[in-house]
């Protein structure tokens, strides 16, 4: 007879099958005794590819190895894992600035956004393409949406559940500040955003006064974010500078920011539902072969402290 603690058994379970003849004690997988602290983590993909290769070009010790960058980001999302221990995870992405609906309102919407590492985010997106269908998650890519559009259709499918966006992109402030169940956890801070109800201001209403130069979007002049408030607080404010330049910037600003007014919501709503309905799987031997495929290096040697973490989601 094996004889174990209360705490050890937690961890071991009597197999109900016959295991080479013979019945025996078996490691439980951790869902059946994870806690879980949110329903759904939500990675917007692109913003932390971002992260993940600026890292990795500020680490000597990354670059001498001339590992991938896919590395970094799994390596992140590892720490996530562990650290947020989500039920689900979802990966979603922006269409090419060019092809974007909100480009049709304001032509040059997030025109002079200039990256020196547009190759090594287009290599590391089609090997995180690549891998996720074997991941135990899902992912969402629609025509003419950006990241932000399907994840804020992902949260009003989702009420009252317990969500974590991954994203340093402030356009989810919006988001958050109106659910408490949704936490924002921002990468370069290496924190999730505490919002104090009482102090701050909608933040739609204070960029489209202030504006977003990251989205080539215009402010007023003499707007910043302690005169937003003013002008948000106290209605005569907004009177007057509206009077002095005019509401119309307002009004495109709201439309480009606002993401309740996405004039796509219900048909994304619809899709994000499909993709939920759909099963997801974990396959190691697809993985690898996707690695192979790739010729992702330094990936295989760091399969069991990343990789492996997505094994034990949900399905």
């Amino acid at each position: 007879m094996i004889l174990m603690s209360k705490a050890f058994s937690r961890v071991f379970k009597k197999t109900s099958k016959l295991e080479k003849g013979e019945g025996g004690w078996t490691i439980c997988p951790p869902p059946l005794i994870m806690t879980y602290k949110y329903e759904h983590m939500l990675v917007d993909s692109k913003n932390c590819i971002y992260r993940a290769i600026h890292a990795g070009l500020a680490d000597p010790n990354f670059t001498k190895t001339k590992a991938d960058f896919a590395v970094v980001y799994f390596r992140f999302l590892s720490a996530y894992i562990n650290k947020f221990r989500p039920r689900s995870i979802h990966f979603f992405w922006d269409v090419p600035k060019e092809e974007v609906w909100r480009r049709d309102l304001f032509k040059e919407y997030k025109d002079g956004r200039v990256s020196e590492v547009e190759e090594h985010l287009k290599r590391t997106s089609e090997i995180i393409h690549g891998l996720i269908p074997f991941l135990n998650s899902r992912e969402y890519i629609r025509e003419r949406q950006e990241a932000d559009d399907l994840i804020y259709a992902f949260c009003k499918l989702n009420p009252k559940k317990k969500i974590i966006i991954i994203s340093s992109d402030g356009d989810f402030k919006q988001i958050s500040h109106y659910n408490l169940d949704i936490d924002l956890y921002n990468p370069l801070a290496r924190e999730i955003r505490i919002y104090d109800r009482s102090k701050d201001i909608d933040p739609v209403e204070e960029k489209c006064l202030t504006g977003d130069t990251s989205d080539n979007l215009d402010g007023y002049d003499q707007i910043g974010e302690v005169r937003a408030r003013q002008v948000v607080a106290d209605f005569k404010y907004r009177k007057e500078l509206f009077k002095k330049q005019g509401s119309d910037l307002y009004d495109l600003n709201r439309k480009l920011i606002d993401l309740s007014l996405c004039p796509f919501i219900s048909k994304n709503m619809i899709y994000v539902a499909d993709k939920l309905s759909e099963d997801v799987q974990f396959s190691y031997p697809q993985l690898v072969s996707t690695i192979q495929k790739y010729k992702v290096k330094g990936l295989m040697s760091e399969m069991s402290k990343t990789i492996l973490s997505f094994k034990f989601l949900e399905k």
